[in-house]
């Protein structure tokens, strides 16, 4: 898991790399950067990396050089002068082993009870900034957070009508809450049939 940590409103975005490819990273940096600047109405201008190989390369350098961003290179074995990417780690780690631990899911949802953690951790304010809300201040707009629950929670898809079996048929599926689909809707795991769904009718 790669994530990236913005500097001004401390919210977090994990990305979950298929290799550590240099293309494969920055292809997830490109992702990054154009989400975050379409959601901030905002330019990246700096970045700040440590000394992996993912991105302290000549590919990124380009990149960077070539959409003015400044690229702030971390020096080897220095934490504390990347603290806030090393306590954001520690703090999805932490998220993650609780949410499994209390939902009762097996580590191999490990990567949706991150993404689940980043995103509910967005709305809540941190110890550097105590006073507002990260994605409020992110997106400068309200937000509602009556749409979140508790990771591994029950909940009960409502099936289309083409899935129901007559009339007199269930109309919903208990499943399991795993993610979120931004505002629109939820991720949900079904162990009977141990597939993934995403339903706006929950």
């Amino acid at each position: 898991m790669m994530l990236f940590s913005d500097g001004a409103s401390s919210v977090r975005v994990p990305a979950f790399l298929k290799d550590k490819r240099k293309e494969t990273s920055l292809k997830e940096f490109h992702r990054y950067r154009t989400m975050a600047e379409n959601q901030t109405g905002k330019k990246l201008k700096t970045v700040r990396i440590d000394g992996g190989g993912e991105f302290d390369n000549g590919l990124m350098e380009a990149y960077c050089a070539d959409r003015r961003i400044t690229i702030e290179k971390i020096t080897p074995y220095s934490s504390s002068a990347n603290g806030m990417a090393e306590r954001g780690n520690r703090t999805v780690i932490e998220g993650v082993r609780t949410f499994l631990g209390e939902s009762g899911l097996p580590r191999s949802f490990w990567a949706e009870a991150a993404a689940t953690f980043t995103y509910v951790d967005n709305f809540v304010p941190t110890a550097r900034f105590p006073d507002h809300v990260p994605i409020k201040y992110w997106s400068c707009k309200r937000q509602d957070m009556s749409h979140l629950r508790p990771f591994g929670c029950r909940a009960w898809a409502t099936l289309p009508e083409s899935r129901r079996e007559g009339k007199l048929a269930r109309q919903a599926v208990e499943c399991k809450l795993i993610g979120y689909m931004g505002r629109r809707g939820y991720r949900l795991w079904h162990p009977p049939s141990r597939t993934f769904m995403e339903s706006r009718d929950v």
